[in-house]
């Protein structure tokens, strides 16, 4: 922990700066991940368990465990749904992995996962310890990781840059390095 006032050690800097490149990397592979995702859906849109046939087809699972779901979704919500939803997630994985408009393209990927676990289901069928099938949604995990980096680059932002900064800056020429006597 840095203290007020104390001189920045190479141990504080090291960790702003890993937790920087740490958290930059994960939104970067986030986007790429979401940019794939949206050219693999238009590649396969049409084919046979395709986006297409799948929003039209398919029931929401909502939560899983065993429940049989609603749906399908209606043709005039699942059309729009499968022809926007591949380049929202290309434009939104590319804004995200870029850095830019961080904040908006975050709450779309955020908006896009909570959809996937609401038509796939929060838990497998076959209850929460299976043993063909994956335990938990994934897209619980993404999501989460979503949120940091839209977190992270908001506290950027209003830090000015790599946040922790200004605690890790060489004092002043002439300064003491110790606090400031007129904070109290």
């Amino acid at each position: 922990m840095v203290k007020h006032g104390a001189p920045p050690t190479v141990e504080n800097r090291m960790n702003s700066t890993t937790l920087d490149t740490t958290l930059t990397a994960t939104r970067i592979v986030l986007g790429v991940f979401f940019v794939l995702s949206g050219i693999a859906n238009y590649l396969h849109f049409y084919e046979s368990g395709g986006l297409l046939e799948t929003l039209l087809s398919a029931k929401l699972r909502l939560w899983g465990l065993g429940f049989g779901g609603i749906g399908p979704l209606p043709a005039w919500m699942a059309l729009p749904y499968a022809y926007l939803l591949p380049a929202v997630e290309i434009a939104a994985g590319t804004l995200f992995a870029l850095g830019r408009w961080t904040k908006y393209a975050g709450a779309l990927m955020l908006l896009m996962l909570l959809s996937f676990i609401l038509a796939f289901g929060l838990f497998p069928a076959a209850g929460l310890f299976p043993s063909n099938e994956s335990t938990w949604d994934k897209n619980v995990f993404i999501m989460i990781a979503v949120w940091i980096c839209m977190v992270w680059e908001e506290v950027k932002a209003q830090a000015g840059g790599t946040p922790f900064a200004t605690a890790l800056r060489a004092p002043a020429a002439g300064s003491s390095g110790g606090p400031d006597p007129s904070h109290n």
